[in-house]
């Protein structure tokens, strides 16, 4: 229901040896059993209001806020799924560390899904479509999906099951120091960086 329980001791068949030392309350779980993943040396929570570090929930002592969720920068789009897709089972948030990913799965339909995929470098999020995916895994470093019948090898090659890789992008927002004062763009230069054709 969106608690964290802290317990302490080193056996937790022996009430002498371990207890229950508080609760935090968090927003409510997302449909599905994979709302937890290992990032690092943290543990990362799904949640209705986005997803979070274990450790800064731990250390806050304003308790949960918006602005601790990694899903910060996507607030308006990740609302926007949680508030369309949240009853949808799938959900899953899996790190895939090859790629610098962490994986947002979000069911939109029993047979469609999309992912917000944020690169752990950086920060930055991207949407992915096109990956009909139910659950990803990791086997051998490598990432699969499975869905709709078929388990596909992810991340692999330079096609889609033999169709062109598509992409668009748009670049975050910037206020360039400050919000709510006119600036005038005098010039442009996209830089892009790929490994393929």
């Amino acid at each position: 229901k969106g608690e964290i329980a802290l317990y302490r001791g080193t056996d937790p068949a022996d009430a002498s040896t371990f207890e229950k030392v508080g609760v935090i309350s968090i927003a409510p779980p997302i449909a599905g059993h994979r709302s937890l993943a290992k990032l690092g040396g943290d543990l990362l929570i799904l949640c209705r209001l986005g997803l979070f570090k274990l450790s800064q929930i731990l250390s806050s002592k304003a308790g949960i806020t918006k602005e601790l969720s990694l899903t910060d920068r996507i607030n308006s789009a990740f609302t926007r799924a949680v508030t369309a897709y949240a009853s949808n089972v799938h959900w899953q948030v899996l790190a895939y560390p090859q790629e610098q990913a962490l994986i947002v799965n979000i069911p939109v339909t029993s047979s469609y899904s999309e992912q917000y995929v944020m690169n752990t470098l950086t920060g930055a999020w991207a949407r992915f479509v096109g990956w009909f995916g139910q659950n990803f895994c990791l086997h051998n470093e490598k990432l699969y999906c499975a869905g709709s019948g078929r388990v596909d090898l992810m991340w692999d090659g330079t096609s889609d099951n033999g169709s062109a890789i598509r992409g668009r992008a748009q670049s975050a927002y910037n206020y360039f120091g400050q919000r709510g004062k006119r600036k005038q763009i005098k010039l442009i230069s996209p830089n892009r960086q790929t490994t393929a054709n």
